[in-house]
């Protein structure tokens, strides 16, 4: 998700990406944290799907299971389930990228660089018909996230 709120930073101010590349240490620290950079990217990422991601991938918790799941016991939701619902995340995740991306290219007036045009274009074609088509393409609702969240509810949720 990182990348997400660089790719951002990125697309909003032509001389950020110079301040990220040229930031020592004690800057980076500073402005190129995650909740640093979701304030500095205004109302466009919830903190909370952050802070999901971190307890399913950054903290060992039983709702995280799926990532080592010959370590767990087995829990409420089927593996096809755990397996389909990263899969959905995880194409969510690139839509937004592409779409930074993209808001990039343009920013940046790159568009007629080697392919990046019909790339977009595909790109675009692909999300668009997915988007279209799939039932689970669209991002799941900030109640819908916490009730995933809620997978056992032995696992206290920390943060």
């Amino acid at each position: 998700m990182e990348i997400e709120y660089l790719l951002c930073l990125f697309a909003n101010d032509k001389d950020e990406p110079f301040r990220w590349a040229s930031a020592d240490l004690e800057a980076v620290r500073k402005e190129y944290q995650p909740a640093r950079m979701r304030e500095r990217c205004g109302d466009r990422f919830r903190s909370s799907e952050y802070s999901i991601h971190c307890q399913i991938g950054g903290h060992p918790r039983f709702a995280a299971g799926y990532v080592l799941p010959e370590h767990v016991q087995i829990g409420p939701l089927s593996d096809a389930v755990i397996f389909a619902i990263g899969w959905v995340d995880l194409a969510q995740h690139l839509v937004r990228v592409w779409r930074w991306v993209e808001e990039i290219l343009q920013t940046y007036d790159l568009l007629d660089v080697g392919l990046a045009k019909s790339s977009l274009a595909r790109a675009k074609e692909s999300i668009n018909q997915w988007l279209r088509e799939d039932q689970c393409a669209s991002l799941l609702t900030e109640s819908e996230a916490l009730l995933l969240e809620q997978v056992s509810p032995d696992d206290s949720v920390t943060h």
